[in-house]
This record gives structure tokens, sequence and C-alpha cells, in this order.
């Protein structure tokens, strides 16, 4: 078997003589197995099929029996001397099988691209700072371009009209000032027979800094048309304590506004995926609490929830009954 390009691997359909073959050849290169799983997932392969695989491994090694095995396992993790990412399997305790976490797969999907659009006009609410590019564009009666960067003290230096002021102020606001300043070079503005746009060339680069419950802490450095979505996914999101309903966007000390990621995960609404500014803290608080939900709903789960919300609100994140639910009796434990 190919270890070139891994993404239609099914482990099912490998052979235990297969299995073996992949670890050999890992082994040979003195590669480690915690190693040679990240080179799977590199190599396309999908996380789920890496999980079977290392199952698969582990009991072709230990001399288990796989073809045709749909036996439900438990897995219990086995102390090894050399370190090595080896695992046993016994029977299932007769216990529930606790849910998933609602909304972290959305941050453990390594094919997912949550990247910011730097192919957009420049929105207006776009706050200019240093380093960033303006394309300022005169046409009609007057024709000329100009290409000026934001300088460290927050000017753009235009031909005929000077040094004019822009750090801190929208697109809009600097389309208004810099018009001001070349109206008195550029008459025909005033009448509107010459027309100014202004447009966002390069887009400088900002610190955001994500603090709590986060899975990669730390500061981040990121495009100045990121947003709050683009930062969390690239920190790898909440851990399993952090909260997805109170992430906290701090800006010169205040917090200017508490995100509910829910509105997005539920519906796709992405009002609170706010534009992120120089020195932005991102803080992820803990989870206050968490309710599972099982039986004949659509979504079982453990879900997040407000103080204010029911039991109501619950079966409607879990995508509401089933088509076979019995709605006479709920059981709460």
């Amino acid at each position: 078997i190919s270890t070139d390009n891994l993404s239609k691997v099914r482990v099912e359909q490998l052979s235990d003589a297969q299995i073996l073959e992949i670890s050999k050849r890992f082994e040979a290169s003195g590669i480690s197995e915690a190693e040679a799983i990240k080179i799977l997932v590199a190599k396309g392969m999908d996380p789920a099929e890496v999980d079977k695989y290392k199952e698969r491994l582990a009991e072709v090694q230990s001399g288990g029996k796989t073809a045709k095995n749909t036996t439900q396992l438990t897995v219990v993790k086995a102390q090894d001397p050399k370190n090595r990412d080896t695992t046993r399997f016994s029977e299932p305790k007769p216990i529930k099988k606790s849910s998933p976490i609602y909304g972290y797969e959305f941050f453990n999907n390594p094919n997912l691209k949550f990247e910011p659009n730097i192919r957009i006009a420049t929105p207006k609410s776009y706050v200019l700072g240093p380093d960033d590019e303006l394309s300022i564009l005169l046409t009609g009666l007057n024709e000329s371009t100009t290409n000026a960067k934001v300088s460290p003290e927050g000017n753009v230096k235009i031909p005929y009209a000077g040094l004019v002021y822009v750090n801190g102020l929208s697109i809009e606001q600097a389309t208004s000032q810099i018009r001001s300043k070349m109206i008195k070079a550029y008459p025909a503005l005033a009448s509107g027979q010459t027309k100014l746009n202004v447009n966002l060339g390069t887009v400088r680069s900002i610190r955001v800094t994500i603090i709590g419950d986060v899975n990669t802490p730390g500061t981040y450095t990121v495009s100045s048309l990121s947003t709050l979505f683009n930062a969390l996914y690239q920190s790898g999101g909440p851990t399993n304590r952090g909260s997805l309903r109170k992430i906290e966007l701090i800006r010169n000390n205040k917090v200017i506004q508490v995100v509910d990621l829910y509105s997005f995960l539920q519906k796709g609404i992405q009002t609170d995926n706010v534009s992120l500014r120089d020195q932005d803290v991102i803080r992820i608080p803990v989870y206050t609490t968490r309710v599972a939900i099982d039986g004949s709903v659509k979504r079982p789960g453990v879900y997040e929830l407000k103080n204010s919300e029911t039991l109501s609100d619950l079966i409607t994140y879990a995508g509401g009954f089933s088509d076979l639910a019995y709605k006479g009796t709920a059981k709460v434990t």
C-alpha cells in the first residue's frame, strides 16, 4: 500500500498484513508511533480512519483476530516502558456512553479552512492603522492613481494635498478627510466632474491575544481583516472546560462584546463575528452549566445552557424530537 496519498484509505478494507506493513515502514525509518500518526493525517488519512488504524494495529500486534469483528470495545490505555502509543482492549462495562459536547467538532475538523477573505471590497467600517496601504483613485475630469502607506504616525502623503491623518478612521471617514484636502488642488471634485475612490491596497498585520480555557493560548499575528471566529479557529477553540456561549472580546481593558457561538452553530448567524483590532484580547471562561440529552432526539449530546434557558431550549438545540419519539414521558436525572 502506498503511503503517499491516504485520503481514500479505508482501514476495514486493509488486511492484517497491510496494517503491519505500514507500521514496519515507520519503524524502519526510526519514526515513533506518535509521529507516525501525525504523518498519516498530514498525508490525507481521515482522523476517524487513523483511530481505526491504531485499534487494528494494537489488536494485530497482540495476536487478536480483527476480521469481521464487530464487538463494541472499550479502550484502555496500556503502560509501555518505551512510551509507545499502544492500546489494549477489553469488553465494555455495562455503563452508558457519555455524549459528545456539542460544537467542539467545529474546531476539530482538519479539513476546514476558516480564514479571512482578503479578496473583498474594503468594509466601510474597517479602521485604518499604520502599515495599511491606500489606493487613491481620481476619475473623470482628472485622472490619477496614488498608492500611499499609512506611516507610524498615522499619516498618508498625497501629491498636491500633503499629509492627511487617517489613523483610527474608517475607510468612509478617511475618504471624506482626503477629499477635503484634495479639493483645493482638484476643484472638479466639488462639482462632481471628478470622482474620488479610496480603497485598501495592502492590509497590515495585527496582534491578538487569546487567553482562558483555549487549546492554544497565546498572542497571534493575524490579518487586519480577521474576525473573532478566524482567531478562535486558529487557536484550536475552547478546551473541554471552555465555554462556547460567553466568549469575551476585550478592547482597551473593557469587555466590548460577549459572544455566543450557538447563534452561528445553530443558525449560521454571524452578528457576533466582529472584526478584530490590534491588541484585542479574547477570553474564553469556564462553562457554567452543561446538560446531556439522549434518547429519541435528532442530535443527542451535551449542551451548554444559559441560566434563563429551559428544557424546551435544550430540545431545540438537539434538533427536536425524532420521528418515532413518544412525547408523553421524559426522564430527568
